[in-house]
C-alpha cells in the first residue's frame, strides 16, 4: 500500500498513522520509508512490554513469535513523531508509551498525554482533536515537546 500511495505523492505529503496494534505497522513503515510526519496513538514500546505487563507469570518471551518492537523500527525513523496516549489506558499502559517516547532521543517527538482518556475513546476529547488537527494541517509535530505535558 505504502507503494501506492508514494507513487501519487511527494514524501513531504505522506503522513502516517497508526493505532494500537497498528502503531507498530506504521512504526515499520516510518523506519523503511520517508514520510512527513509519523502519528501514534495509545501505542507500545513492543508487544512483548505490552504481553509481560497484563500477563507476568507467563514466559511471554518463548510464547510471543512476533513482537513488534516499535522501538526498534523508530530508530531508523527520519520524520518527526507524535505519540498521543489517555491516562486510564486499561490495553496498553501509559508507561508503555512513556517508555517509547523516551526510546526517541535525539528525535524530533512530542508525547502527548489525554487526561481522562481510555484506549478506545481518545476521539471523544477535545484535547485530542486538536492536537491531531494541528499535527495534520501542518504536517509536522505539535508545539508541546515536554513528556509530561497534558491537554
Amino acid at each position: 500500500f505504502y507503494d501506492y500511495v508514494a507513487a501519487r505523492y511527494k514524501e513531504d505529503e505522506i503522513i502516517l498513522y497508526g493505532r494500537s496494534l497498528g502503531t507498530a505497522m506504521a512504526s515499520y513503515l516510518a523506519s523503511m520509508y520517508a514520510a512527513s510526519l509519523l502519528v501514534l496513538e495509545t501505542p507500545f514500546y513492543s508487544l512483548l512490554d505490552v504481553a509481560q505487563d497484563r500477563f507476568p507469570i507467563l514466559p511471554m518471551n518463548a510464547l510471543l513469535k512476533y513482537q513488534f518492537k516499535s522501538y526498534e523500527y523508530l530508530k531508523t525513523a527520519s520524520c518527526p513523531i507524535v505519540i498521543l496516549h489517555g491516562d486510564q489506558d486499561r490495553v496498553v499502559s501509559v508507561q508503555s508509551s512513556e517508555k517509547l517516547y523516551h526510546s526517541l532521543e535525539g528525535k524530533e517527538a512530542d508525547y502527548i498525554i489525554i487526561e481522562g482518556g481510555r484506549h478506545n475513546n481518545l476521539s471523544t476529547f477535545q484535547a485530542y482533536r486538536e492536537a491531531v488537527t494541528t499535527s495534520l494541517i501542518s504536517g509536522r509535530r505539535t508545539e508541546s515537546a515536554d513528556p509530561n505535558s497534558s491537554l
